[in-house]
C-alpha cells in the first residue's frame, strides 16, 4: 500500500512496533535512536523537517516509469529502467522533463538493471536483480562517460563487462524471502560497493568489488541493520558520505526512508549513522549526489503514484 503525502505521517504508528535483532536477540522498541542500531550498539542521529528539506519535483518523462536508477555527469542526470525495457540509458533534459538522448549497449541486455554508479570518467549499470534468489551470475556494464558524452542520440555503445556471484549464495532461495537480491550499488574511493536489498531479514550486506577485475565471487564485508529494504545508494567522495535509500516491509503503514554514514578508511564509521524517514512514501529507488548537501531522488511508476523525481536537501 502507498500513502499520499497527506497521509505519509501515518507509518509513525508502525515503527512504533519495530524490531531490532542483534546477537540472536529480538528486542521489542519504540522508534528511537537506540533500536536504529547497525551491527553496534550505536546512538543514531534521527533527522526530521528541521534538519532535512524535502520537496517533490516534475513527474519524469513515460518513458522511464520504472526508473531504478539515477546518475549524475556534468549537471545532467542520467537514468535506467529495470527489467521489462531494452538495454536503454536515458539522460534527461535540462528541466528534467524529457528525454533529450537515448542510447543502447551493444553487448549487453536488460535481465534486470537496478543501480547505477559513477565516478569521473565512468558510469557502471548493475545488473544485479534477483527477486527469485535463484540467479547465479550478475553484469556490471562500464561505460567511459566521454564515449556517452560524444555518442550520437540511438547510437548502440559496447561496454566492458564485469561478472560477479554470491560466494555463500545458497543452490535454492524462496522468492522475496531471501538475502541474495541487490538494488543498490556505488563507487567509493577505488572500489564499487554493493548493498543487498534483504527480504529475509531486513538488514543489508555490504560487499566490495574491485573495479578492474572481470569475474569474482564476492562475500560481505559487513552486516548492517536497516530496518528495510535498501533500493540505492551514492557516495560522495567531497564529503565521504555514503546515502542509501530503501523503504520498509509493512503491507500497511509503510515508510521509506534514506540512511547517512560517513566513510572513514574506506569503512563505513557507524558512529555517524544518520535516519530520515521521508514524507512521501513511494517506491524510491534512484539516489545520487547533486551536490555537498543535496541528495536526488526518483521513484518508479505503482499503482498509486506516478514515476517523479525529489530533493532532499541536508539544512546542516
Amino acid at each position: 500500500m502507498l500513502l499520499t503525502q497527506s497521509t505519509g505521517r501515518f507509518f509513525k504508528l508502525s515503527a512504533l512496533i519495530s524490531f531490532l535483532a542483534i546477537g540472536g536477540c529480538i528486542i521489542a522498541a519504540p522508534h528511537t535512536a537506540s533500536n536504529l542500531a547497525i551491527t553496534e550498539q550505536l546512538t543514531v542521529q534521527i533527522l526530521d523537517q528541521q534538519d532535512i528539506e524535502f520537496s517533490l519535483l516534475n513527474n519524469v518523462p513515460t518513458q522511464l516509469h520504472e526508473t531504478s536508477g539515477l546518475a549524475q555527469h556534468q549537471g545532467r542526470y542520467w537514468s535506467i529502467n529495470d527489467s521489462g525495457d531494452s538495454a536503454s540509458i536515458y539522460r534527461l533534459s535540462d528541466d528534467l522533463t524529457t528525454i533529450d538522448k537515448t542510447m543502447s549497449l551493444s553487448n549487453g541486455v536488460n535481465k534486470d538493471w537496478e543501480s547505477m554508479a559513477s565516478d569521473e570518467s565512468t558510469l557502471i549499470i548493475a545488473d544485479c536483480g534477483n527477486n527469485s534468489g535463484n540467479r547465479r551470475v550478475f553484469q556490471l556494464y562500464h561505460l567511459p562517460w566521454s564515449m556517452l558524452e560524444q555518442a550520437k542520440d540511438g547510437s548502440a555503445l559496447p561496454a566492458s563487462v564485469q561478472h560477479f556471484s554470491y560466494a555463500d549464495q545458497p543452490q535454492q532461495n524462496v522468492p522475496y524471502r531471501h538475502n541474495f537480491d541487490c538494488e543498490a550499488v556505488t563507487i567509493v574511493n577505488d572500489s564499487l560497493w554493493l548493498f543487498s536489498k534483504n527480504w529475509q531479514d531486513g538488514f543489508t550486506q555490504l560487499y566490495q568489488l574491485a573495479l578492474d577485475k572481470p569475474n569474482q565471487t564476492i562475500s560481505p564485508v559487513t552486516r548492517i541493520n536497516v530496518k528495510g529494504l535498501v533500493t540505492g545508494a551514492d557516495f560522495n567522495k567531497d564529503t565521504q558520505t555514503l546515502a542509501l535509500v530503501g523503504y520498509s516491509q509493512q503491507q500497511l503503514f509503510g515508510f521509506a526512508f534514506v540512511w547517512l554514514f560517513n566513510v572513514s578508511n574506506n569503512s563505513i564509521n557507524p558512529s555517524t549513522a544518520r535516519y530520515f524517514e521521508l514524507p512521501y512514501y513511494a517506491q524510491w529507488e534512484g539516489i545520487v549526489w547533486q551536490d555537498a548537501t543535496t541528495l536526488m531522488l526518483s521513484t518508479e511508476q505503482s499503482p498509486l503514484t506516478k514515476s517523479r523525481l525529489a530533493r532532499l536537501s541536508l539544512k546542516k
